[in-house]
């Protein structure tokens, strides 16, 4: 699919408990989901999977009952931005495989993002192609798979 531009602010995505494939090789500059209310979503596996945008914003995302973000990103080009929530809370995330693989994206910032322990993450930075990934300076199993996968000169600590 492409569109120029759209507008989610009437999308009443409350109650919806699943959101793969949602945006399944979608092309647009600017993808605004900020007004999208996803506290009950329990999967969201595939679903910018393929995505051609410049700027993603799923910065007021509530992803504490997420349990799959599979394949989330797999073969997403995000030309400039890709902004997360503040706080990305992934306590009940038990599926992350492949989720930034074979992903093109400008600049990686996973300061604020954690993955506990126990979720499966084989794959989740394979071929990942950015020019910058931010990580704190925690000793964290998120930052040990980012230094595991990625160039140490495209890592930037904070």
């Amino acid at each position: 699919c492409y569109f120029e531009k759209m507008d989610f602010t009437y999308f009443h995505t409350r109650n919806c408990t699943d959101m793969q494939y949602m945006f399944y090789n979608c092309a647009t500059t600017v993808l605004d989901l900020s007004t999208f209310d996803t506290r009950n979503v329990k999967t969201m596996a595939h679903m910018f999977n393929a995505t051609r945008v410049d700027t993603l914003n799923m910065s007021s995302f509530n992803t504490r009952k997420v349990e799959s973000m599979a394949c989330m990103f797999e073969e997403a080009y995000i030309k400039k931005s890709l902004l997360f929530p503040k706080h990305f809370n992934t306590q009940n995330l038990i599926h992350a495989m492949d989720m930034f693989s074979l992903a093109c994206i400008q600049t990686l910032d996973l300061r604020d993002f954690y993955i506990n322990h126990g979720a499966s993450t084989d794959g989740i930075f394979d071929e990942l192609a950015a020019e910058q990934v931010i990580i704190t300076k925690k000793d964290t199993y998120l930052n040990m798979r980012v230094k595991e996968c990625i160039d140490a000169d495209k890592i930037k600590e904070v």
